[in-house]
């Protein structure tokens, strides 16, 4: 293979192969291969292709679930803080190739687990076992398995504007990946807790801040267009009274 080749359109093979009106099992196949062959040569860089495998973890089919995390595995071993550094992107992979091939009619028979509004926001058995085959393999270290929680967790704390539809359901699927994530030790169901109190905590003052505020703003209104509508309703009867007093300080004197 030209490594030139490889790496002008490298970027442009995963689009297709995690394209949602691509459902052909064995062109997602050829790219994983493909992807073996161009690591194992060095004609791309590892970090490129992590997202990649992340969401192909979650592939319905199981030959290609087993290829994807063989080669992430080598990519662990190899080069771990690159799996790290891309846990943003494969997570963020993983909802929108699920999503996009149930939107696109490609989910089998939506599962009773998930249900249809689950599958909706990209919550599949097989994009839950996906990423937690992931954490599985991240989570021997702690720094690797809290850095992944982490990804997860900080989708409920960023910014502070109302959350579209669209990122309320990726949160809806980072809430379900995290409480279905097989955990083996205590110290990390209670790691998520203390993050999702710290993050109430926060947002909940800010919310409770500017829940204030916007009531204050809301009695100001209502009183001043009160009294606005006050002097309105009492405005033709100080005219009348005025023209009323006038006339008859007129006729006194005559």
């Amino acid at each position: 293979l030209s490594g030139g080749i490889v790496q002008r359109y490298w970027p442009k093979i995963l689009v297709v192969a995690t394209h949602p009106e691509n459902n052909a099992a064995k062109v997602r196949v050829k790219v994983l291969q493909l992807a073996e062959v161009v690591l194992r040569h060095g004609l791309i860089h590892p970090m490129s292709c992590i997202p990649f495998l992340i969401a192909m973890q979650g592939d319905s089919e199981k030959m290609i679930q087993r290829l994807a995390t063989r080669l992430l595995h080598q990519l662990n071993t190899q080069y771990s803080s690159m799996v790290n550094d891309r846990l943003v992107d494969g997570v963020q992979l993983v909802y929108d190739f699920q999503r996009n091939r149930f939107l696109h009619g490609l989910v089998r028979d939506s599962p009773a687990e998930a249900g249809l509004e689950g599958a909706r926001f990209g919550i599949t058995p097989e994009g839950r076992d996906g990423l937690n085959a992931t954490y599985q393999m991240l989570r021997a270290g702690r720094s690797l398995r809290n850095r992944f929680l982490g990804v997860l967790l900080k989708r409920f704390e960023d910014g502070t504007a109302a959350p579209s539809r669209d990122k309320l359901a990726y949160m809806f699927f980072c809430a379900d990946v995290l409480t279905t994530l097989n955990y083996s030790l205590l110290e990390e169901p209670l790691y998520v807790v203390h993050n999702i109190n710290r993050i109430l905590s926060v947002r909940g003052a800010t919310l409770q801040t500017q829940m204030k505020a916007l009531l204050a703003a809301a009695h100001e209104d209502q009183t001043g267009q009160g009294g606005l509508a006050l002097a309105a309703a009492r405005g033709p009867l100080d005219q009348n009274g005025a023209a009323a007093a006038l006339q008859g300080g007129g006729e006194l004197g005559g």
